[in-house]
């Protein structure tokens, strides 16, 4: 977030290997939390988003027409997500536009992140069952 946002401008290398060593650490944080509820699956989108990341140097592929159709329009400096000349791996890439107020362009990984978290944050956030006694009020 902070290549993208706070320092944009710089070593486009350097932009990379931090966006790449970010996945790392996010891989290394989730495979120790596996047993949690729905982590499996965000996982799986999190290594889809590396691979295509990985296959394309450090930059996550994006259809130019899936940005427009969104209504971004791509500033200077380093950019995560950017339409690539020879992308490899696009299907894995940001193919699916998402405009309104907070346009962006997804992934399958991201739709796999994002269904993973629902559901870790539903299972983890659910009533108790009925069989658990009540809190008596004092």
């Amino acid at each position: 977030m902070a290549i993208v946002t706070v320092a944009p401008g710089g070593s486009p290398a350097l932009h990379r290997a931090l966006h790449l060593a970010s996945y790392a650490l996010l891989g290394i944080f989730l495979w120790a939390n596996r047993r949690l509820p729905a982590v499996p699956v965000i996982l799986a989108g999190a290594a889809s988003n590396a691979l295509a990341i990985a296959a394309n140097g450090g930059v996550m592929p994006a259809s130019a027409r899936a940005e427009r159709l969104a209504g971004l329009r791509l500033g200077a400096g380093f950019h995560n997500s950017a339409p690539l000349a020879h992308p490899h791996l696009l299907a894995l890439g940001d193919v699916i536009p998402w405009p309104g107020p907070l346009p962006n362009v997804l992934s399958v990984g991201d739709c796999l992140i994002y269904a993973g978290t629902l559901v870790l944050v539903h299972r983890l956030c659910r009533r108790p069952r009925a069989a658990d006694p009540p809190v008596a009020a004092g």
